[in-house]
């Protein structure tokens, strides 16, 4: 059940953050930089220093629905669901906010 929520939120945020505009907050080019590393070091199953490298994306642009959602990924396979969760949900938000 948990797999399929995660499922619809990605397709989501993927959905809603694929049609939003270059953010008015923060160097989302430099985000979006960070978490192309995020994602390789996911897929290594890195995801310890996946995790640490959303961070430093979200430093960079705070408000980007796709480093926090990237992060809950992270977050879900490091074992601390109700981490992911909040990171799910503010990437939820933010990627409404986005497609406003």
């Amino acid at each position: 059940m948990l797999r399929l929520f995660v499922l619809v939120l990605a397709l989501s945020v993927f959905a809603l953050n694929s049609g939003a505009q270059a953010a008015e907050k923060g160097d989302r080019d430099k985000a979006m930089a960070m978490l192309t590393g995020a994602d390789a070091l996911f897929t290594a199953s890195e995801h310890s220093k996946a995790a640490d490298m959303c961070r430093r994306a979200l430093a960079e642009d705070a408000s980007c629905a796709a480093a926090h959602f990237k992060l809950a990924q992270c977050l879900e396979q490091l074992n601390k669901p109700r981490e992911a969760f909040k990171s799910y949900k503010t990437a939820e938000e933010l990627a409404k906010k986005e497609n406003d």
